[in-house]
């Protein structure tokens, strides 16, 4: 992702973005349009990978990826072969991630 041009950018961030917020809304699902139209964010200010609130929003959605796997693990545990087919999904994709890196 490039970084944004702050000639064009809509002033600075809030100083009172709440990130936590952005973390949370991540973690349930929500896209970065939407959580800026709930916390009256700029789009903008999630265009650089390095910024507060794209970190945030990866955060909360990587978490939210950990308890579903985590959950996807235990049930193929237990047998079920939906979760285990997900669960050698899954590895199949972060073994071909990691061969190609």
């Amino acid at each position: 992702m490039s970084l944004p041009n702050f000639e064009n950018a809509p002033g600075p961030p809030p100083v009172e973005t709440d990130y936590e917020a952005i973390e949370e809304m991540a973690h349930h699902g929500f896209t970065i349009p939407e959580i800026c139209e709930v916390l009256e964010l700029d789009i903008f200010w999630f265009t650089n990978e390095t910024s507060k609130s794209y970190k945030a929003y990866r955060k909360g959605f990587l978490q939210s990826q950990l308890e579903l796997r985590q959950r996807i693990f235990i049930d193929a545990k237990h047998g079920s072969s939906p979760a285990q087919t997900l669960a050698a999904k899954i590895l199949d994709a972060a073994e071909f991630e990691l061969k190609n890196r």
